[in-house]
């Protein structure tokens, strides 16, 4: 009886999608970006896009190899811009009215004369719409890791992790378009204030982002400047040593005082004010960016989500020969403090836990679940 009634939805559900032709869109779109993403390749002198051959100064097979560059293609192109943004942005154009068509005067009547409870209707309904984005994903998946078979001679199965990620991530959305879905009775409603909170998760992550960054370098700076200090309390105790010495008034087990340091180099001074201005700076942001975090701990982590399959599919300690070469180059004290910042802001995003990742998340989305099926139990209809 289940397995029928669940069958029965699902046909439905298909058949609602078939109509408004978004699923073949989607899906057609889907094979395009492949076809765009096999035409890619890399050659000895730079890139190439069919038998066009572009030459990229510091950018071949043996600065970055062909499965290092479909996999930094795939994860750059194929998830951060195509199903993270363009394929979400059309499932939930295609899958927005699929609460509010169920719950439309005429529809849910039917709907509720069938021996089948409230809550498992409504989850049912739910989990065809996810089921809608992870086929898209699959397909799109699958001709990934033939590009990588054909193209670059490597069959990469992980590619398929992006099945469940990206569901995942759309998941988050889907649960705040069903309840708004649920009260409004409106596709249009449920479509706009999704795409406003889709917006407002894009705003808080990217705060994040950018005030973990600001702060990773502000302690750099505070490191660098430091090192720079210590430098120079050395060259002026050196130097007060050895007019001690020539006085020949150097006492057993000298040392220097900070005022003794601050009065005989001037260095000392304007460094120790930029150490203490670097140390503020630093505090100030930290204690914004704590801010931030709690605020995001509520919400669900949909960059994070995406930034999974980063973690599995790209090693963040390869580096390339045009890399460290680039890194060899001196540098003064505020670009090291930024390469260093850059690098710690990545290596913390990385570190952040699967708990923080997806525990949080999964507990907004059961909260708003939990509403939904609360209202959708007790609603007369």
């Amino acid at each position: 009886m289940i397995l029928t009634q669940t069958w029965a939805l699902t046909v439905a559900a298909y058949r609602e999608l078939n109509a408004k032709k978004l699923f073949w869109v989607t899906l057609a779109l889907s094979v395009v970006v492949v076809a765009v993403f096999a035409s890619l390749g890399i050659s000895d002198v730079g890139i190439t896009i069919l038998h066009w051959e572009i030459e990229v100064p510091g950018l071949n097979r043996e600065t970055l190899p062909p499965d290092q560059f479909y996999l930094s293609t795939f994860v750059s192109l194929g998830i951060g811009v195509w199903l993270t943004w363009i394929a979400t942005a059309l499932a939930l154009v295609s899958t927005c009215g699929t609460i509010p068509d169920l719950v439309q005067e005429g529809s849910v009547e039917t709907m509720l004369s069938r021996p089948i409870s409230r809550v498992r209707l409504l989850l049912t309904k739910y989990s065809l719409g996810l089921l809608f984005v992870a086929f898209q994903v699959l397909i799109f998946s699958a001709g990934s890791v033939l590009v990588f078979g054909i193209r670059a001679g490597v069959w990469e199965p992980r590619i398929f992790l992006a099945v469940p990620i990206v569901v995942l991530f759309y998941s988050y959305l889907f649960s705040i378009c069903a309840l708004v879905g649920l009260l409004t009775r409106s596709t249009i409603a449920a479509l706009l204030v999704t795409a406003l909170a889709w917006f407002g998760l894009f705003l808080a992550n990217t705060a994040d982002e950018m005030l973990l960054g600001f702060q990773k370098v502000a302690e750099a700076r505070v490191e660098l400047r430091q090192q720079r200090l210590h430098l120079e309390e050395g060259m002026a105790t050196t130097e007060l040593r050895r007019r001690l010495e020539e006085s020949q008034t150097l006492p057993e087990d000298w040392a220097p005082t900070p005022a003794e340091l601050d009065e005989s180099s001037p260095s000392v001074v304007l460094w120790r004010e930029q150490v203490e201005e670097s140390q503020s700076n630093a505090e100030s942001l930290e204690f914004w960016h704590d801010v931030a975090v709690w605020v995001k701990l509520v919400l669900p982590k949909t960059a994070e989500t995406i930034a999974l399959l980063d973690r599995e599919l790209i090693d963040p300690e390869r580096i390339t020969v045009s890399q460290a070469r680039e890194n060899d180059r001196p540098r003064d004290d505020d670009e090291r403090a930024m390469m260093l910042g850059a690098e710690r802001t990545q290596a913390a995003l990385r570190e952040r836990s699967l708990a923080w990742v997806l525990g949080t998340s999964f507990a907004f989305e059961a909260f708003i679940l939990g509403i939904c099926c609360v209202i959708f139990a007790r609603k007369d209809y």
